[in-house]
């Protein structure tokens, strides 16, 4: 498999050269660039993708569009559609310098995507990576869209939402509501084969081996999001709020199988897992930008969120009886950042101040009744600089801070610090070099401090640790994009990232050496480290585009869970465009990784989608078949090995089952037509504490 898309590449590459430059036409200035007759070309800081009319009518969200344009320097999911960049760091999405969700964007006034790394301009809050979406700008007027998506075979999944916004000179209002509703919750679930090092009477060990195997699933999933917002943009300032409501509910989640424990149980039983949740959310966030004509820019943005949580497990087997857990969870988040910036000729200079706090209260009730009390209060200061001179482009920052976490009596201060590095150099608009890196130190997530001790099977109970470290990461990442041509575009890359003190789960015998405590622990270091090249080549008037992305991938952890690994992964894309008409066909081998956490090595199976559509700007109309040839339900293969316990899971669902869906999106406007960017959708809520959650 290595050596065939390694000559892929090669073949790619060399078609490349025959590009002809008399395409280009290209008018190039860097800073203000402009280009024309180019549709992908270097600025500093960034790559700029123009899409085509036949992309644009083809993607049925601006995430889809990112998928059609290509973008090398990123990779969307297909099946979530979440973006992330080539070494799978999260890239934020805006739409006219404003940050958005990229699901409301109506494709077909997309002018332009820009792709930038830590770009100076403060309006993008200071993020690291990227996605802006620009849009035509409008005076008054609205528009709706209506989507509705339905997918079969691996049980039912439908999704249908509405937007809607107006607007009037100065003010925008935007409404967003969905309902998302599947059965497919019904072929979830996982067999496992563990040993267990345990003691008997005397302190004597044995290993005892448990196997639990699945024979029928079921249960359904809901969610109803709801979305206002308000924004007044004016010359000089500009200030939106929104407030977001969630209800989302997983009901009557079975999972029914048999449970074997040799030498504990002298046959095999019956095994049963039924659990229920259900999560309510209010979320507010706001913000506020002023500037001024000698350069001062000055910002705000916070954020209020109350989530209560409600869920229980009853897990019952021969060995165990019945095992109840019930959870009652309450989260209160605040966010509060503000900033200043300057520019001074090529340079800037900027201060961010931030504060936050988390508090948690969870109750556990059932057979390990537990109440717990977290609470996170942070306080940091950023300092930035930028330096923009010909071709070269540098940001740095550097933030202290200070946080606190006390979990019912325990309480830790300590010190943290994030940092910084962008620097790129853009020698012309077919050339891009650049180089990213980040150290961090900060805290942990509530779950992972909680000193409540949970029963989860017949051998294992789980907790947290209140006195763990904060480890210190380090992220480096080199790229460089090449554009010759409209006709072939290239991203090489390198990235190293390793996690210092690292929490890992740690087993320990518990209950007088009747079972097993999972715990986690500050132990070792984790490295991994990739080299990946992404590749997109378009033929026959843009008619045809074709990408690869072969990425040999490298982990390595030492301390408990030590484990070396090496896989390789590629993913590969082809869409032809006819028309209104469009098909496409999608590849990627199953992921191979390994979780520092919890030290499994996975191993999933490969996914395979072909799907095919038509639209005209206001209807998109669409169908596909995932995996159309696979007949089972298991999705990968975890296994880790230790001292005192091992494990082999495999991981049913229906992600690489077969599976059909169909969907449309219908979108009309009313009145003058509008800014449309910034659209609502739903806020974030709080961080839970609760375990499953």
């Amino acid at each position: 498999m290595r050596k065939v898309f390694l000559l892929i590449t090669f073949i790619l590459i060399h078609i490349s050269v025959y590009a002809t430059e008399s395409t280009d036409s290209a008018a190039t200035t860097l800073g203000e660039v402009v280009v024309k007759g180019k549709r992908q070309y270097a600025i500093d800081g960034g790559v700029v993708y123009i899409p085509t009319r036949n992309e644009k009518k083809a993607a049925r969200n601006a995430q889809d569009l990112l998928r059609h344009i290509g973008i090398t320097q990123i990779d969307v999911d297909p099946q979530s559609f979440s973006v992330k960049t080539l070494a799978g760091k999260d890239v934020q999405i805006f739409v006219n310098g404003v940050k958005s969700d990229p699901e409301s964007v109506w494709t077909m006034e997309v002018k332009r995507v820009e792709y930038l790394v830590a770009p100076p301009d403060p309006k993008f809050l200071g993020a690291q990576y990227v996605i802006n979406y620009i849009v035509e700008k409008y005076r008054y007027g609205g528009y709706t869209r209506l989507s509705l998506q339905e997918a079969f075979l691996a049980g039912l999944d439908s999704r249908a939402g509405i937007f809607s916004r107006f607007a009037y000179r100065s003010m925008t209002f935007d409404l967003y509501a969905s309902a998302a509703n599947s059965a497919a919750a019904k072929h979830r679930g996982s067999s496992t084969e563990e040993t267990y090092s345990l003691t008997g009477d005397g302190g004597a060990p044995f290993l005892a081996e448990r196997r639990e195997s699945l024979s029928g699933r079921k249960g359904r999933a809901d969610r109803y999001p709801l979305t206002f917002s308000a924004m007044y943009s004016g010359a000089r300032c500009s200030a939106r709020n929104s407030v977001s409501f969630n209800f989302a509910e997983r009901k009557d989640h079975r999972e029914d199988g048999t449970v074997s424990l040799w030498p504990l149980l002298p046959e095999s039983g019956e095994s049963s897992r039924l659990s229920d949740s259900r999560g309510r959310s209010v979320s507010w966030y706001g913000d506020a930008f002023l500037w001024t004509d000698n350069g001062w820019h000055f910002g705000y943005n916070g954020s209020f969120a109350y989530d209560r949580n409600d869920g229980s497990t009853l897990y019952s087997s021969p060995y165990a009886g019945g095992i109840l857990t019930i959870s009652k969870e309450d989260v209160f988040d605040y966010r509060l950042h503000l900033m200043a910036n300057k520019s001074l000729g090529a340079h800037r200079i900027g201060l961010h101040l931030s504060g936050s706090n988390t508090n948690n209260r969870v109750v556990y009730s059932g057979t390990s009744p537990a109440k717990n009390s977290f609470s996170s209060p942070a306080l940091s200061a950023r300092f930035s600089y930028g330096l923009n001179i010909s071709r070269f482009n540098l940001s740095f920052d550097v933030a202290p801070g200070w946080e606190r976490s006390k979990v019912n009596n325990t309480v830790n201060s300590f010190f943290t610090l994030v940092s910084h590095l962008q620097a790129s150099f853009t020698p012309d608009s077919r050339n891009q070099f650049s180089l990213w890196a980040q150290a961090a130190k900060s805290g942990n997530s509530p779950a992972d401090n909680s000193e409540a001790v949970i029963r989860l099977n017949d051998l294992m109970y789980v907790s947290g640790n209140p006195h763990l470290k904060a480890p210190l990461h380090f992220d480096m990442n080199l790229s460089y994009s090449w554009i010759p041509s409209d006709m072939f575009t290239m991203t090489a890359y390198g990235s190293l990232a390793t996690v210092g003190d690292r929490i890992t789960a740690d087993f320990r015998r518990h209950d007088d050496g009747a079972a097993l405590l999972r715990t986690l622990v500050n132990s070792g270091r984790f490295t991994s480290a990739e080299i990946g090249v992404s590749l997109r080549l378009t033929l026959f008037g843009r008619r045809l585009r074709l990408s690869a992305t072969p990425v040999q991938k490298f982990y390595k952890s030492t301390g408990l869970n030590a484990m070396t690994y090496s896989p390789f992964a590629v993913k590969a894309n082809a869409y032809w465009y006819q028309g209104p008409f469009w098909a496409g066909l999608h590849y990627q081998n199953g992921d191979r990784s390994i979780d520092p956490r919890s030290g499994f090595r996975t191993k999933g199976r490969d996914y395979y989608q072909i799907s095919a559509g038509w639209g005209n700007g206001n209807w998109n109309v669409y169908a596909g078949a995932s995996n159309i040839f696979s007949r089972g339900w298991k999705e990968s293969v975890s296994e880790l090995s230790g001292e005192l316990y091992t494990c082999r899971r495999t991981t049913y669902g229906v992600s690489r089952h077969a599976s059909v869906f169909v969907g449309a999106t219908y979108t009309f406007g009313y009145g003058k037509k509008i800014d449309r960017h910034n659209e609502a959708k739903e806020n974030a809520g709080g961080q839970s504490a609760v375990y499953g959650l």
